[in-house]
């Protein structure tokens, strides 16, 4: 495991990253400043540094240039909250191994945090190697003659063994990993660059030109990141072009680090490519996700329903507006306390925490107290593999519907009876269809059952023989005239026998062209009265 520094002038920060790094089972020291950083640098040996980019007065920039200006090995990771492109370009130049965006993921600061301490390893036991080497150079100096042979021997076996961990350190590394030396030349290649370049083949990638093998070209790419390297020193990051995409069909990024000698020569570099095409991907979809999501509580928050969502274990996370204002704010409160009776409360979370659906009316409590009727649909929230992670409850007050429904059975009674007591009858007749619809005094005045289909036709069949060819043609004339109300008297005879006397009025409704779109109208049993008359 790495030892690592974390340096941010926020101490929640500095704790979340001192605890994740640690249960990873690194050892971690945290500083709340660069001041402060650097002598911890200068006393003991870190191999990673989680540096915030924009501390006060000294700034993690500032600590780039005292990290490179003393020499120190280790490899920095910078941080910060502003627009990637640019940090980014500031924290290369400040010779920065990467660097990572505000808020920082578990897995993401583990997974670089991890690679930081690979590369720092292998530039530990490539400085190994170097110090090693040019120990055996000075030893041989000293020993006598007859023994020089077998050290030279010893020094070959140390460096072969050496170069074959190398080996396997790169061939264990993520992604393609490659060793250059100055002229580009592939010296060193693991198995995923000789599979992806080479077909498998280790010829045609060791001992050819990098740029040569990777994209075809005669001379060095432009953006090459070893070449940077090569001219600044330092590790360098970068991510793939589109036109470097669209020639390797895959998004990458690359690390450069520069590989020097015992006397700081730079005779090589390696590179690491990682395959970042799915890790792109994955984040348009998040983004996309994300924009779907914002539309999505735009729809909830404006909606006139109250919508509620729970945890697993029955904890409000999500209310919108609506739910407020109609059962107020309810804080920790428990889910079934806002039901009248707790136990159907219990009911319907323990059936959606169970993956089922809950749908009826209930009786909750408002805001102010009192009881209010709701129509509640309640769902499981599931993940992909069918767990449920969460409840999601619509509630609807019908309170205004019942009024309504009562006052309007109620305003029915009284048309009833109205009807009843004045012998009157309503009906309303739909032109474009032909269909009516009768209230139960016209029932009643025709003699007929309700479960007859109220029609014009069943109308007429009901009026008195001597009256019914005329009262069709007035009727007809009526609605090809330009007047809207009118009025006739006629006959009905009823199936007993019984003639009534019934005068109609009715209002014809027209469309701007003046054709007729609705017929209303009453009709009054004037029996009494015309019996009366005579």
């Amino acid at each position: 495991m790495a030892h690592i520094l974390v340096i941010d002038d926020e101490t929640s920060i500095r704790i979340f990253l001192r605890e994740i790094l640690q249960k990873a089972g690194h050892r971690v020291a945290v500083a709340e400043d660069t001041g402060q950083a650097l002598k911890m640098l200068l006393a003991k040996n870190f191999d990673v540094v989680l540096a915030d980019i924009n501390l006060p007065r000294r700034t993690g920039m500032n600590l780039l240039e005292d990290i490179k200006m003393k020499s120190l090995h280790v490899q920095v990771i910078g941080m910060t909250d502003e627009p990637l492109d640019e940090t980014a370009s500031q924290a290369e130049n400040a010779g920065a191994f990467d660097y990572l965006s505000k808020p920082i993921s578990r897995e993401q600061l583990l997974k670089y945090v991890a690679h930081a301490a690979r590369v720092k390893a292998l530039d530990d036991e490539c400085r190994r190697l170097t110090e090693e080497n040019h120990r055996h150079q000075e030893n041989l100096e000293h020993l006598v003659k007859e023994r020089a042979e077998q050290a030279l021997v010893r020094s070959e076996r140390a460096l072969k063994r050496s170069l074959l961990e190398l080996e396997a350190i790169i061939e264990a590394l993520p992604g393609m990993v490659a060793v250059v030396d100055r002229q580009f030349n592939t010296i060193v290649a693991n198995t995923a660059v000789v599979e992806r370049f080479g077909n498998s083949d280790k010829a045609e990638v060791l001992g050819r030109k990098c740029y040569k093998v990777r994209k075809g070209l005669d001379d060095v790419c432009p953006q090459c990141g070893v070449a940077r390297a090569y001219e600044t020193g330092q590790p360098v990051s970068r991510v793939s072009t589109p036109e470097e995409e669209k020639l390797m069909g895959i998004a990458t990024k690359a690390y450069a680090i520069p590989l020097k000698d015992e006397t700081g020569h730079i005779w090589g570099g390696v590179e690491v490519i990682m395959d970042v095409t799915d890790l792109r991907n994955k984040e348009n979809i998040l983004l996309e996700n994300e924009k779907r999501l914002r539309h999505f509580k735009s729809a909830v928050e404006s909606s006139s329903n109250a919508v509620s969502m729970l945890t697993a274990d029955g904890h409000f996370y999500y209310r919108n507006s609506a739910f407020d204002a109609l059962f107020g704010e309810v804080g920790t409160t428990p889910p079934s306390e806002l039901f009248v009776d707790r136990e159907i409360g219990n009911t319907v979370l323990e059936t959606i925490g169970a993956g089922g659906e809950w749908s009826g009316e209930v009786k909750m409590v408002g805001k102010n107290k009192e009881i209010l009727p709701i129509l509640l649909h309640a769902n499981a929230i599931k993940d992909d593999q069918n767990n449920v992670v969460g409840l999601v409850a619509v509630h609807t007050d019908l309170t205004e519907l019942k009024q309504t429904a009562q006052e309007l059975q109620h305003a029915l009674i009284l048309l009833e009876k109205t009807e009843e007591v004045g012998m009157s009858g309503g009906w309303s007749q739909n032109h474009q269809t032909g269909r009516q619809e009768w209230s139960q005094g016209e029932y009643r005045i025709h003699d007929l059952s309700t479960d007859v289909t109220p029609s014009f036709e069943v109308h007429l069949q009901c009026v008195h023989p001597e009256d019914r060819q005329r009262h069709a043609r007035l009727f007809e004339e009526h609605l090809k005239s330009d007047e809207t109300l009118f009025s006739q008297d006629y006959r009905i005879q009823t199936s007993a026998g019984t003639i009534k006397h019934i005068q109609s009025k009715y209002q014809i409704i027209r469309d701007i062209n003046g054709q007729p779109l609705f017929v209303h109208g009453v009709d009054m049993d004037i029996t009494n009265r015309k019996q009366g008359e005579q």
